[in-house]
């Protein structure tokens, strides 16, 4: 029994350090992404039927003989042999001296079971099996297995094991059924390390420890199983309760049991909020430790927030539809101002105000900073649960590390794209007004309002201003038969929102040369988020009769010589903080243009 390092193949294959470097910029910490990833994996494990998943992370530490055997049964010195070719960090186990400061060497241990699961069953040695496309195939999705409900849809999360190893080494047992539902035990070590030659020969840097057989194409690396898979892992210290599932071993792990809870606790709290979900972590000392976000300052206002979305407190809560299609539901909670600079708590300012997305597996993809919130109205968060007809777009909309739902998602269809940007936008504009409602009735002096809409007003009339306050480049004379003024642009207050009102003059040049030009001109008034025009806001006009209105929104008709058309205008209410864009459109056509 030894370490078989895979070979590198005429055209080359992955290179093994590439499984660990999924996560690198991923913008959280390495207990975070292991607490999302595994939690995961396990929940879409989960036996059909089953009401919770149970998983339980300890950590543990190796020294003295329990040390020396574990080395002996997992052959480290096959990979010891080649440590300077293998790229790893520094302060890795493997690079210790057997004395450090006068102490024993030890070897940091963390053990991932998770029960109520599947484990990895199917054939072992079948390329579609959950064992395979755990150990040794990255890119693969859950969906190709029929999981279309689950959370992960890449298959990169396996890498998230190897990337909290410092020396890139896992061992995997998994007690399950086969293709014939005949139980099953196996095991398997397995590493993932540089590309590199090693006596001559050239390696892609990925090893396992199992079982060669030789195949027609090659050698395959099988895994123990049954009696063997259950002596070794028990040689090994890898203990299991019955029942099936799977446990993964990660070898020298730099993680600390207080991290990996904060990490369950901020992503997985609706899971275990819908008490679906059994977490216990075990620290190196046997202090047993179970999440409980309600304990965190900074969780306590998503929690309320999702539960006002489910019903508890129906004014601060909303349920959103696309094309008749239920989306999901928005709920919105008012941070409490005692605090003042800090009302999530020290080190979580960067919270306030965005909304924590949830879909099916009870995971948050990401606390969604939301634009355009009004600075001077209350300060608040929100929770937005999607529904399960949207789950699965919204996964396929997600990158391989899960962080985000992006409309631009190349795996995305057009139609699915739309509905993504719609999502997101109602989210946003769901959240905005949460906060107008929450806002105190305006005061008897109506000062501070008054030169709010002034000064909405000037930039509107002006154009010399652009979204971001710097000055904007005034429009070159225009060349065409017609033009568009639009005089006495402003806006009015009305119950601490404003409203645009106005009269857009359209007009031909006296000296045209054409007796009548004919035109169509349209009004536009959007929000901004990011300077990206999102939210139409509704403009209710007055065309003189002469003017009909197309499908696309357009007002057509004709203007002579001198002659001057007003279309007059008023827009629907809308929140002062927000900003907006206002861009009407004209331009010339002729008597046969559709």
């Amino acid at each position: 029994m030894s370490w078989h390092y895979e070979q590198q193949p005429p055209n080359e294959g992955i290179n093994g350090g590439a499984y660990r470097g999924v996560f690198n910029g991923s913008g959280k910490s390495h207990a975070e992404n292991l607490a999302r990833e595994a939690i995961q994996n396990s929940v879409d494990a989960a036996l059909p039927g089953t009401p919770k998943v149970r998983i339980d992370f300890a950590f543990s530490k190796l020294e003295g003989d329990d040390l020396a055997e574990f080395e002996q049964v997992t052959r480290m010195d096959d990979i010891r042999e080649r440590k300077s070719k293998l790229g790893l960090g520094a302060g890795n186990f493997l690079s210790c001296p057997q004395k450090q400061g006068g102490k024993d060497r030890s070897l940091s241990i963390l053990t991932i079971s998770d029960y109520g699961t599947t484990g990895l069953q199917g054939d072992p040695t079948d390329r579609k099996s959950k064992f395979w496309r755990l150990l040794k195939n990255m890119g693969s999705s859950g969906s190709q297995s029929g999981n279309t409900g689950g959370g992960g849809a890449y298959g990169y999360g396996k890498s998230v094991y190897i990337s909290n190893s410092r020396v890139g080494l896992i061992h995997v047992f998994s007690h399950t059924m086969d293709h014939k539902e005949r139980p099953l035990d196996l095991l398997m070590g397995a590493a993932y390390h540089a590309d590199h030659t090693h006596d001559g020969v050239d390696h892609t840097g990925r090893a396992f420890l199992g079982l060669a057989t030789e195949v027609g194409n090659g050698t395959r690396y099988d895994p123990f199983t049954d009696k063997d898979a259950r002596d070794m892992a028990k040689a090994m210290r890898i203990h299991r309760n019955d029942g099936p599932g799977t446990t993964i071993m990660i070898v020298d792990t730099p993680l600390s049991a207080d991290d990996l809870v904060a990490g369950v606790e901020n992503w997985w709290w609706p899971r275990i909020e819908d008490n679906k979900l059994d977490i216990s972590i075990t620290a190196r000392d046997g202090t047993e430790m179970v999440p409980k976000p309600r304990s965190r300052i900074h969780l306590c206002p998503f929690i309320k927030a999702r539960d006002n979305a489910q019903g508890k407190a129906p004014d601060m809560g909303s349920h959103l539809k696309y094309n008749d299609i239920p989306v999901g539901t928005l709920g919105a909670k008012v941070l409490d101002n005692v605090r003042d600079q800090e009302p999530l708590g020290q080190d979580h300012d960067h919270m306030v105000n965005t909304a924590a997305l949830i879909r099916g597996p009870g995971m948050v993809v990401d606390y969604k900073s939301i634009l355009n919130m009004s600075r001077s109205g209350p300060v608040i968060v929100g929770a937005f649960t999607a529904s399960p007809e949207i789950n699965e777009i919204l996964r396929l909309s997600e990158p391989p590390t899960h962080s985000q739902w992006d409309h631009q998602a190349d795996r995305l269809r057009p139609d699915e794209q739309k509905t993504v940007k719609n999502i997101m936008a109602k989210i946003a504009k769901g959240m905005r007004d949460f906060q107008h409602a929450a806002k105190p009735p305006p005061s008897a002096n109506a000062e501070h309002l008054d030169d709010l809409g002034r000064n909405v007003s000037k930039w509107f009339k002006a154009h010399t201003q652009n979204a971001s306050g710097g000055a904007a480049k005034r429009p070159e004379p225009n060349p065409a038969p017609i033009s568009m003024r639009l005089p006495n642009l402003g806006t009015t207050e009305e119950n601490g929102k404003l409203r645009l009102r106005g009269m857009l003059e359209i007009s031909q040049r006296d000296d045209a040369e054409e007796d009548e030009s004919q035109f169509e001109a349209r009004l536009n008034l959007r929000v901004l988020e990011d300077g990206t025009p999102t939210d139409r806001i509704a403009l209710n006009t007055t065309p003189p009769p002469p003017l009909e209105q197309t499908e696309q929104g357009f007002w057509r008709g004709s203007v002579g010589p001198g002659e001057t058309l007003r279309i007059k205008f008023i827009s629907e209410p809308y929140d002062p903080d927000w900003t907006v864009e206002f861009a009407p459109e004209a331009r010339n056509t002729k008597e046969n243009d559709q």
